[in-house]
């Protein structure tokens, strides 16, 4: 019966030990599993940041893209407008000298006609 008293005793050591084992690696495995959830709410927040500015990038990106399409727009529109002006001037250009060639070949003729009197004798009337 002492062996038995004993034995019990022994066997209610072993619980309490294992009792205290036990609660202590709960606690630990509690405190590691709330470090673990800051970490993750931390690293969550900082993947949100990263997205937003991340966003934030791509929005300002495409403002800058959209600046400068419209830049190019603007600068083939004022192209166009110059190529059209231009065209218009080289035919006014084109029209007034042969306007001038015309009026030139009439000046040379009645300069001949009068080269011409001049040197039979008749004058310039």
């Amino acid at each position: 019966p002492e062996d038995n008293n004993e034995l019990n005793h022994h066997k209610d050591m072993f619980d309490i030990t294992t009792y205290v084992k036990t609660t202590a690696a709960t606690d630990v495995l509690r405190s590691e599993i709330t470090a673990l959830r800051a970490d993750l709410e931390h690293e969550r927040s900082l993947r949100s940041l990263e997205r937003r500015k991340a966003e934030q990038s791509d929005a300002r990106l495409r403002r800058q893209v959209q600046f400068h399409l419209d830049e190019v727009d603007e600068v083939q529109n004022l192209l166009e407008e110059v190529r059209k002006q231009s065209e218009q001037d080289l035919k006014k250009m084109r029209e007034a000298r042969t306007e001038t060639l015309v009026s030139l070949r009439d000046c040379e003729k009645r300069l001949s006609i009068a080269v011409d009197r001049i040197e039979a004798g008749g004058g310039l009337e």
